[in-house]
C-alpha cells in the first residue's frame, strides 16, 4: 500500500480524513461576505440600504423570504452578485429583526426552485383593524 496523502479538495473515500459539514459552512460565510463586499464596492451603502429594506420589510411582512424582499423593491440597485443578499439576511437574524423559519423553493425561474431560507419577522407589526 502507498502512504495516505490529504488532498484539501476532496476526502479520502476509504476511511481517511472525512470531509466535515463545517468546511461548507465555512465557505458560504465566506461566499456571502465577498458577495457582500463586491455589492459594496459597486454601489457604495448597498448594504445598509439593503437592511433598511429587509427591515422594512419584516415590519408589514410576517413570514417571507429574501426573495419577496427583492421583489417588493424593483427599483433598488441589484448587486453584481445576488448572494449578497444572504448576507444581508443574516446580519438581520443577528440583529434579531427575523430569525430562520425552515425553507421553502424560491419561485423566481433563474433560480429553478432552489431551496431559500423562510424568515420569520420578530417585529412585525400586525395593522390595527379596529374601526376608527
Amino acid at each position: 500500500m502507498g502512504k495516505h496523502i490529504d488532498h484539501p479538495e476532496q476526502g479520502d473515500l476509504f476511511g481517511g480524513t472525512p470531509f466535515h459539514r463545517g468546511d461548507g459552512l465555512a465557505l458560504a460565510k465566506l461566499g456571502r461576505q465577498r458577495a457582500a463586499y463586491s455589492a459594496e464596492r459597486a454601489h457604495p451603502g448597498w448594504n445598509d440600504k439593503a437592511l433598511e429594506l429587509f427591515e422594512a420589510y419584516a415590519r408589514t411582512n410576517q413570514d417571507f423570504t429574501t426573495e419577496d424582499v427583492r421583489h417588493a423593491n424593483p427599483d433598488f440597485e441589484s448587486p453584481p452578485e445576488m448572494r449578497a443578499w444572504g448576507s444581508v439576511a443574516r446580519r438581520a437574524s443577528a440583529l434579531g429583526i427575523v430569525k430562520s423559519e425552515g425553507v421553502t423553493r424560491a419561485q423566481s425561474n433563474s433560480v429553478h426552485s432552489m431551496w431559500v431560507t423562510n424568515w420569520k419577522s420578530l417585529i412585525y407589526v400586525e395593522e390595527d383593524s379596529t374601526p376608527v
